[in-house]
């Protein structure tokens, strides 16, 4: 019990818990439907009806909206109200939700069911990213003080991995076995309890979420402030607002936490294909729930307070990165660079050890530096007015991947796929084969590579800063000694 109480409180009061719970339910049922059931659910395109490139161009098209709104999600997220840019945004997922719910059921007309789908993607995109993100952690900074910043972030990841193991996980893994028989009602049921759930989270925001924002902003009509977009002075405050662009570092560490992303999110996503390859649907769908949430769970709010205490964050998380993609490796080269997988005289058991092994140890490393990859923020100079901004630029760098990596995939391994049991409709597919994986693992091996070598430079600069200046801690934010 102390245990439980040392390693997901903190320490910190009930009301701050409250607030960080609520936070982390609009941000993991925010992010429900467009990208994290495609990291729990076997072959996830079969149920939208679409083939697997399909999907992953509707990925890109979602990757796409939000660089054009990551930038301007920054902009409103240091001139408007975090909870009224959140309430909006758990609003517009939850009724997105419902429309990938109905679309899953095949309720739409067949000739217009794919282009529905890239609005609804579009609309994802959209309330995720310009309402949501960078609103989002600007507001859980602002649930406590300097020094509980990494146990904030650790343990929004820890409740997000709680909330996302008693839902989608447990839901999940019922709704892939159903699915193998040809019943996808409680697939149908689990979309439709995100939706819901985003409209109570959004309620909770409004009566549970405490920020910091200038009341003489809050007071001003509507009107006023669309009439302030038109005049010359926002014109030029919004040029003045981008000026952490001019911070290097600030590009360094986006390459940087550009290479943590994909290592989090590309392996996942096709990893859990990998496995599918070998082992049964909901095998695969309860391995990747645990995966997703149950390793948030356990090791996000530990960790924080663990990465609270250390020198640099920056170089923690250098050495995290390394290590997860070099493990990385063993996934691709381990079965040789072929489509030997698919022989029915492979042993499928020995490679789905394997394979599980390993997707449990990148889920860990993952989650390790999920919790702590914008922290690193702090290690840069910067003042809170340009908070969001930076958050926006970094995002707008490292999440464009989405789009162009997705897209890129689409092109290149659709001329490598092989027939499967799915165990979802029709019970048997086709998707991308273990030499079509095999080539998107080894360019995502590369951009993390380039990652890796980013953020080494940016520990090069922030240590030889900190040598100059003389001091002990690489945070810019004044952090009271443990």
């Amino acid at each position: 019990m102390n245990w439980i109480k040392k390693n997901f409180t903190h320490g910190l009061s009930k009301k701050i818990i409250l607030a960080v719970f609520v936070l982390a339910a609009v941000d993991i049922f925010s992010m429900a439907a467009p990208y994290y059931l495609k990291y729990v659910i076997p072959h996830i395109y079969t149920y939208l009806n679409v083939t697997q490139d399909q999907f992953d161009q509707l990925n890109a098209s979602l990757g796409y909206t939000v660089l054009i709104f990551q930038i301007p999600s920054g902009i409103i997220a240091d001139k408007m109200s975090g909870k009224k840019l959140l309430i909006i945004s758990v609003v517009m997922s939850g009724i997105f939700t419902i429309l990938f719910g109905i679309a899953s059921q095949g309720l739409f007309p067949a000739n217009a069911s794919l282009p529905l789908l890239y609005i609804i993607f579009i609309g994802f995109g959209i309330s995720t990213t310009l309402f949501l993100w960078s609103p989002l952690w600007k507001v859980l900074s602002q649930q406590g003080g300097p020094k509980d910043q990494a146990s904030l972030y650790g343990l929004e990841g820890s409740y997000n991995g709680l909330i996302g193991l008693l839902f989608i996980t447990l839901i999940g893994t019922f709704a892939t076995s159903l699915a193998s028989r040809g019943n996808n009602n409680l697939f149908y049921a689990l979309v439709y309890i995100i939706a819901v759930a985003l409209f109570v989270s959004g309620i909770g925001v409004h009566f549970f979420i405490e920020e910091t924002f200038e009341k003489s902003h809050l007071s001003r009509k509507f009107s006023e402030k669309i009439t302030n977009l038109k005049n010359f002075r926002f014109k030029k405050e919004y040029f003045k607002s981008l000026e952490p662009a001019k911070i290097f570092r600030v590009w360094l560490l986006a390459f940087f936490v550009m290479g943590m992303y994909v290592f989090e999110t590309v392996f996942a996503y096709y990893l859990k294909s990998y496995l599918a390859i070998v082992a049964s649907a909901v095998v695969v769908t309860a391995l990747a729930g645990f995966r997703s949430y149950g390793l948030r769970l356990l090791v996000s709010g530990p960790f924080g307070k663990w990465l609270s205490k250390r020198r640099s964050w920056t170089l923690v998380m250098l050495i995290l990165l390394t290590i997860g993609m070099l493990i990385s490796l063993i996934a691709i080269l381990a079965p040789g660079i072929n489509n030997n997988l698919h022989s029915a005289t492979v042993n499928k058991k020995l490679y789905t050890i394997l394979f599980s092994i390993v997707f449990v140890l990148l889920g860990i490393i993952s989650w390790f530096l999920v919790a702590g990859r914008y922290i690193l923020i702090d290690e840069i100079p910067h003042t809170k007015e340009t908070y969001g901004t930076i958050i926006a630029l970094i995002s707008v760098v490292s999440f464009s991947t989405d789009a162009w990596f997705y897209q890129m995939a689409s092109s290149w391994a659709k001329h490598n796929v092989a027939a499967f049991h799915t165990g979802g409709p029709g019970h048997w597919s086709k998707g991308y084969s273990q030499h079509g994986l095999q080539l998107l693992f080894l360019t995502a091996t590369g951009i993390t590579l380039f990652g890796i070598f980013c953020g080494m430079g940016a520990y090069a600069i922030n240590r030889h800063e900190i040598k100059k200046l003389g001091k002990k801690e690489y945070r810019w934010r004044t952090l009271d000694k443990r």
